[in-house]
């Protein structure tokens, strides 16, 4: 979960860049928005996942899968409607595109393995 946050943060920086080049600060800052969404909606299902008490049974397990699948829900839909609602120079290409991006990071990064924690065995 932490490197598919960190994708998400380099890659909503770098569209920070590309859309304050085509679209100045407006630009720059719809960019962030879009990505932003997304760190945060992945941000608060890891911390429901990480910070709540462990279940200790298999059911109880799946439980709170559901429900911090429940909160990222709740905090996307609350982020979206905020940023559309309120931000009336945005700029949807760069917010729009962002947003799909780190969303597809997301489970790009679920794939990769952290080589220090986890060595490849066998054919190296």
């Amino acid at each position: 979960m932490k490197t598919a946050l960190l994708w998400q943060m380099g890659l909503t920086v770098a569209a920070m860049v590309v859309g304050g080049v085509f679209g100045g600060k407006h630009g720059a800052f719809s960019a962030l928005l879009g990505g932003g969404v997304i760190v945060l909606t992945n941000a608060s299902y890891a911390a429901m996942i990480r910070f709540v008490a462990r279940p200790q049974t298999a059911g109880k397990t799946i439980i709170r899968l559901v429900q911090a699948e429940a909160v990222k829900i709740a905090v996307l839909l609350a982020l979206l409607s905020l940023v559309l609602s309120f931000y009336k120079e945005l700029q949807a290409v760069a917010f729009f595109v962002t947003f799909l991006i780190t969303v597809l990071a997301f489970g790009a990064a679920l794939f990769q393995r952290d080589r220090q924690k986890q060595p490849l065995k066998g054919n190296d």
